[in-house]
């Protein structure tokens, strides 16, 4: 959920990325997703045709946090509203329960709101995802988490297989999990899919 503003760390270099990234911000979520099925790598060509093509995605959405000089982290914000518009049908009792839980704490401390049926969802889809230092990537999420309060981001969203070492990037967020269930149909009969994690990137969630 995205309801409140969170402290950045200072010790923290983040900044927009620049053209000249685009390299390092490919490697960097190359060796972050490297193994994973279904990860096609990226390179800076594709990252910036990926960026330059994309509504609502672009190279000021993109930032990147660095140390002596050299990229540490990178995480783009995707305003998924401008591809896709997602309207509440239903909650699921996991969110039903969550949303009560809500309603009572709202009585003593501020606490978002879950979107009632019916409503149409105003969130951002975190790609591309990479990081060799962790805390720098809990840096760039409260980033960007900022930068989405201000534009009246009800969500932001991405994919992770669990266990998986950015869920302790999430501390200070209000989570809510929704489980996917993941439908292939082979094209190809000499490929299939291997008995490793799965990364699926945004922008084909």
């Amino acid at each position: 959920f995205v309801y409140r503003e969170l402290e950045v760390s200072p010790e923290v270099r983040v900044r927009q990325a620049r053209p000249e990234d685009l390299g390092a911000v490919a490697a960097i979520a190359n060796q972050t997703w490297a193994g994973r099925e279904l990860y096609t790598p990226l390179s800076a060509e594709g990252l910036a045709d990926f960026l330059g093509r994309t509504p609502g995605m672009g190279l000021e959405r993109l930032y990147v946090a660095e140390a002596d000089g050299r990229v540490t982290a990178a995480l783009g914000s995707w305003d998924w509203g401008q591809i896709t518009k997602i309207k509440i049908m239903a909650l699921s009792p996991r969110l039903k329960l969550i949303n009560f839980a809500l309603k009572l704490g709202r009585r003593f401390r501020p606490l978002p709101v879950v979107p009632p049926i019916g409503a149409t969802l105003n969130q951002w889809v975190l790609t591309p995802i990479g990081a060799s230092e962790p805390a720098h990537l809990r840096a760039l999420l409260r980033t960007i988490n900022n930068q989405a309060l201000g534009a009246g981001v009800d969500f932001m969203f991405f994919n992770a297989e669990p266990p998986h070492p950015f869920e302790g990037m999430l501390d200070g967020f209000l989570r809510a999990d929704t489980k996917l269930n993941i439908y292939v149909k082979y094209l190809n009969p000499a490929v299939r899919l291997g008995l490793g994690p799965v990364h699926i990137p945004g922008e084909d969630a």
